[in-house]
């Protein structure tokens, strides 16, 4: 097993585990009650928009690449939708200078949408419904252009108001979260082209500034308090 995750409701528990694969058990009734393919690697943090087989929908991040999502309906066939993700080129004439993708992932049902943190300090949330991206912040650290704290795992706090990133510096970083209303609101709107998504790629990779960089007048992630040298 390399990672469990909860439904809201409490009665399912997402697991990933060493076979590549992902299972979703009604804990309740004591049996597996969907599993997925072999996804091709080793998942590293599941999480559930929804709870009950079928109505759910599994988000899984692994150790590279980007994370996916899989409905819970049917035989569990297929490796799942790529979540988008905030390019990272360092050089638009060097595709090469782009690092790999790293990125943690973590799904929030009130809001119905995933948060993904990336190198360089990037945190993004997406809408788990149309796969729009409706934010992009950076967070704070990481000392020259380009060099942000990368994140490797999230958790939302238990009141669901906060997001906590653990990143590669050993610092904790909160990042404040719009109510869900927000959200919708946000999710209703016309999504950012992919051209405008690299183009905030760019400025995650050449600015120190922390925040947001999609909807600086009205964010829906607000990076906040520092925890150095907590884990």
């Amino acid at each position: 097993m390399t990672c469990l995750s909860w439904s809201r409701c409490g009665r399912y528990l997402a697991s990933g585990a060493g076979d590549r694969a992902v299972a979703l058990t009604d804990v309740a009734a004591g049996e597996r009650v969907w599993a997925s393919a072999d996804l091709g690697a080793a998942p590293t943090h599941v999480s559930l928009l929804g709870g009950a087989p079928g109505e759910s929908i599994v988000v899984v991040a692994f150790a590279t690449g980007a994370p996916v999502t899989l409905p819970t309906r049917g035989a569990g066939g297929g490796v799942g939708t790529p979540v988008p993700v905030v390019p990272l080129d360092a050089s638009a004439s060097s595709p090469s200078s782009a690092p790999p993708i790293v990125a943690a992932a973590v799904a929030d049902h009130a809001r119905a949408c995933i948060f993904v943190g990336q190198a360089r300090g990037v945190v993004s949330a997406v809408d788990g419904v149309s796969g729009a991206t409706l934010d992009i912040a950076r967070l704070a650290g990481g000392g020259a252009p380009g060099c942000g704290p990368r994140v490797q795992s999230m958790t939302l706090s238990p009141c669901g108001g906060v997001l906590l990133a653990v990143c590669a510096d050993r610092t904790v970083r909160a990042v404040r979260l719009a109510d869900a209303a927000a959200f919708r609101a946000a999710a209703a709107e016309p999504a950012p082209t992919a051209a405008a998504l690299a183009d905030l790629g760019a400025t995650a990779t050449t600015s120190r500034a922390a925040g947001s960089l999609l909807r600086p007048q009205a964010p829906l992630l607000t990076p906040g308090r520092e925890f150095a040298q907590a884990v």
